[in-house]
């Protein structure tokens, strides 16, 4: 199985992240269920405990996997000189093959980005992560290579 790992790099105290978050949630369970080797994880930074902001965030969802960025690791990593609330997407080799700036980046207030805008969020990761199944699709088949796993699944 070839893995995607889709990153969203969010801010606790964002407003234009916060009104994402659940977007972003809803996205990564939809697309999680039919595709499982598609991986979603929210790095959290800006304070509090990661445990109850990913409630907050997550909604209860499954996926994304929240990860405490306190130390700004992965946002040093993956989003040098980008703003908040962004997201990245990488292939199986863990190359980035796109970043991308959250549609309500720049709102002040939560209010200020309309639903129909925070949802473009969806459609957007949506459209890339598709194109990268297709992709893998056409080179390797339905299945794909055996053994491409690039590390063993994670156990239970």
């Amino acid at each position: 199985t070839r893995y995607i790992t889709v990153v969203a790099n969010h801010y606790t105290g964002c407003n234009a992240g916060r009104r994402e978050a659940m977007i972003y949630a809803a996205h990564a369970e939809a697309i999680a269920a039919k595709h499982p080797n598609v991986i979603y994880l929210a790095s959290l930074k800006g304070g509090g405990s990661c445990s109850s902001w990913a409630e907050v965030f997550a909604g209860g969802a499954v996926q994304p996997w929240t990860i405490a960025d306190d130390d700004y690791v992965l946002r040093d990593l993956l989003f040098t000189s980008f703003p908040h609330p962004s997201y990245v997407i990488l292939d199986s080799t863990m190359t980035i093959r796109h970043k991308i700036v959250g549609p309500c980046c720049g709102y002040v207030a939560y209010s200020d980005c309309s639903t129909a805008t925070a949802e473009a969020l969806n459609g957007t990761l949506t459209a890339h992560v598709t194109a990268l199944l297709r992709e893998y699709e056409q080179m390797h088949g339905a299945q794909g290579p055996a053994g491409a796993s690039p590390t063993p699944s994670p156990s239970q």
